[in-house]
């Protein structure tokens, strides 16, 4: 009985140390497999993103060469953005009457005014960086108007930190500091046949212009970084198609009066059928650029998504050679490599993921791209896997909040 005793004890201890030992096992190779796959999800929507992204500074690279011919056939800058901005706001309208539900997809219905007020602020935000860009380009050589206006990146990087507490990263704030570099390279080498110091009209500038010029491109420049990081922060809680309506409308209604106001016409007038082809080609790849801006920016970060905007300026010099025969330099082809190496750096570093406001997607992903700024262990962005997840609208003035 003492032998048969010990014999059962024995068996029931060694019985209990390997079930508990398997479940052990099985639940670290779960908990791993479970972290695998979480990372591998995100990493897949943040390369869609990044792919959507890039397919948009294609798009927008492409209108600008197609603007260019507009306006080497005659027609004023800012009646061609009229004109953009025009089919944009028609085709899309057209598409959302066709999807039906206007009030929904359109009009912001069962949102309150706060996330209403953020998608006029964000229409605003466009205008302004357009027409700031504009006034910037006729007041100070467009070489140093390029510059300043591609130094949005960097301020990208800081309000999308700020506003919606996306980490700052060392491979993110490396890449945008050599975009501009890069951009710097191809904007002199391409304008240098304009003449330093010289305004596009040929007339030399003062002092009192080159300031003004030089304060308009920095608005625009801050004004493109907060359009994009608000575009973030509206996510899906509005489509991409009536965002891009909505800014449509918005780049008619202030170029128009502009146009007016200068005494640009704006009626073709006689101008032949061909260009009008081309302005509604301009227009039909503006929108198809912003659409895709928009989808982007629901699943990749704001930051390295400007990065990947700065795309087309070495897509649209390739452009220009392919199709306008201008002369290579070597200083811009090296500026548009080294923005080509910046956009596959943010790519391919593995940041932790920070889906729109709106929506959260579980799981963290671990990198080379730590955040050196953000992203407490206690705070609600560590919390839900690096996503700072919000019930209502992000908006300025929450931003201490949702820091805190």
């Amino acid at each position: 009985r003492a032998a048969l005793s010990t014999l059962g004890t024995t068996s029931g201890a060694l019985h209990g140390v390997m079930a508990r030992a398997a479940l052990s096992t099985l639940g670290t190779t779960s908990g791993a497999l479970h972290g695998v796959m979480g990372a591998a999800s995100v990493g897949m929507v943040r390369s869609v993103g990044a792919l959507l992204v890039v397919l948009s500074a294609l798009g927008f690279a492409m209108s600008s060469i197609i603007v260019r011919s507009a306006a080497d056939a005659g027609l004023a800058t800012l009646a061609i953005t009229f004109y953009v901005g025009l089919v944009r706001f028609a085709m899309c309208l057209l598409f959302v009457l066709l999807r039906g539900d206007v009030r929904k997809r359109a009009l912001c219905a069962g949102h309150g005014w706060d996330f209403v007020a953020l998608c006029v602020f964000r229409q605003a935000l466009g205008a302004v960086s357009i027409l700031g860009a504009f006034a910037a380009f006729a007041k100070i050589p467009i070489g140093n108007a390029t510059v300043l206006l591609f130094t949005s990146p960097v301020w990208t990087t800081a309000m999308a930190f700020c506003w919606l507490g996306e980490p700052i990263t060392r491979t993110g704030q490396i890449a945008a500091v050599f975009v501009c570099a890069g951009v710097a390279l191809v904007a002199h080498a391409s304008a240098s046949g304009d003449g330093d110091g010289v305004a596009p009209d040929g007339v030399a500038v003062d002092a009192t212009a080159a300031v003004v010029g030089t304060a308009l491109a920095l608005v625009a420049s801050l004004s493109d970084a907060a359009f994009l990081v608000a575009t973030r922060a509206i996510g899906p809680r509005q489509g991409s198609v009536p965002l891009t309506m909505w800014m449509g409308f918005s780049i008619s209604a202030s170029t128009g009066p502009l146009c007016v106001l200068m005494g640009i016409p704006i009626a073709p007038g006689s101008v032949a059928s061909r260009t009008l082809l081309i302005l509604f080609a301009g227009g039909i790849a503006s929108l198809l650029a912003n659409v895709a801006l928009n989808c982007g920016l629901e699943k990749l970060e704001a930051a390295p998504a400007n990065v990947l905007g700065a795309l087309q300026v070495p897509i649209a010099y390739v452009l220009q050679l392919a199709i306008m025969h201008q002369a290579a330099t070597p200083s811009a082809t090296f500026g548009a490599a080294v923005i080509v190496v910046c956009a596959l750096l943010v790519t391919l570093a593995k940041g932790e993921p920070a889906p729109s406001l709106a929506s959260a997607a579980p799981g963290d992903v671990e990198g080379d791209a730590q955040p050196l700024l953000g992203a407490r262990r206690d705070s609600p962005h560590h919390a839900t896997g690096g996503v700072a997840v919000q019930s209502r609208p992000a908006w300025p003035a929450a931003a201490l909040e949702h820091m805190e």
